[in-house]
């Protein structure tokens, strides 16, 4: 299927939406190939983040869409200089209260990043909830959640 678009007149406020799905996926073959020759979708009320503003790397990694409880559930903490001993780390639900803790596995180097990491399982931990983060030390994690509900978009 081949397709173009082309706007009426210009429209100080306009989306690009693409969807694929429903009953036409069904009658295609798969794998399906989707190309843009040419698009373009300006928007110049968008500004420069303040440099200020909060990293957007911090020192443990989570998945910040969150985990599913009886899934496995991991995380990376960076450390600085060598490889080092094992950290405690805590889980901690978003009033700040601990709700679980342990001790980091010493992974090493992780060559692709140019870091040094360890690793936090907490996958024993299996209660759903909102804006749970984690800390080792100095290093603390964007919240992430813990549901069944975290891939479903709304």
């Amino acid at each position: 299927m081949e397709d173009t678009f082309i706007a009426d007149k210009t429209y100080k406020d306009a989306e690009f939406a693409f969807q694929l799905g429903g009953e036409l996926i069904n009658s295609l073959s798969l794998p399906i190939e989707v190309k843009f020759i040419s698009m373009s979708l300006d928007d110049y009320t968008c500004r420069t983040p303040n440099p200020t503003a909060t990293p957007l790397v911090k020192d443990i990694r989570v998945n910040q869409l969150g985990y599913l409880p009886n899934a496995t559930k991991k995380a990376v903490l960076k450390v600085y200089g060598t490889p080092g001993e094992p950290q405690k780390w805590d889980l901690m639900d978003k009033d700040g209260n601990v709700v679980a803790s342990g001790n980091t596995t010493v992974f090493g180097p992780d060559h692709a990043a140019g870091e040094y990491v360890q690793i936090i399982d907490f996958s024993s931990y299996t209660i759903p909830g909102k804006d749970y983060y984690l800390v080792a030390g100095n290093a603390e994690s964007f919240p992430f959640d813990i549901g069944t509900d975290i891939y479903i978009q709304i």
